[in-house]
């Protein structure tokens, strides 16, 4: 250090002066030069031009645009999901649709896990839960 530099004394928060000393520690400086440095760059630094500013606006509005463009594919993504996810719970919903009686002839109601003849359920409620009976005595799924 130069013998023309004077020492000054400065207050200064704990806080505030953690941070400088991070800030200092990362570039390889001692706290006084982390300080001198940045208040010398307040006196350089200069009003932004109309151009400048223009040109980084521009630039902004692109990165939004990208971004923007990024989300509105992945919420068309997650509506076309929720859409799929929707018409097959609705599907699930839906009553079974009743077949003809003639493909289950060979169904015995009585061997109908289900069939309570007191119940009063009908044979087309139980069909879809029903288990067939192949004519050989054996049931299927």
């Amino acid at each position: 250090m130069s013998r023309d530099i004077t020492p000054f004394a400065l207050r200064m928060p704990p806080e505030l002066r953690a941070k400088v000393e991070v800030a200092a520690n990362d570039k390889g400086r001692s706290l006084n030069a982390e300080l001198l440095a940045r208040i010398a760059a307040s006196f350089e630094s200069r009003p932004m031009t109309a151009d400048e500013a223009s040109s980084l606006f521009g630039d902004l509005a692109l990165e939004i645009r990208t971004i923007e463009g990024g989300l509105n594919k992945g919420f068309n993504q997650l509506a076309a999901t929720v859409y799929r996810l929707a018409h097959q719970i609705e599907q699930m919903s839906q009553p079974p649709i009743k077949t003809e009686p003639s493909q289950y002839s060979d169904v015995k109601i009585s061997e109908l896990d289900d069939y309570d003849p007191e119940d009063g359920i009908s044979l087309e409620r139980l069909m879809p839960t029903a288990k067939r009976v192949t004519r050989s005595g054996t049931k299927k799924s």
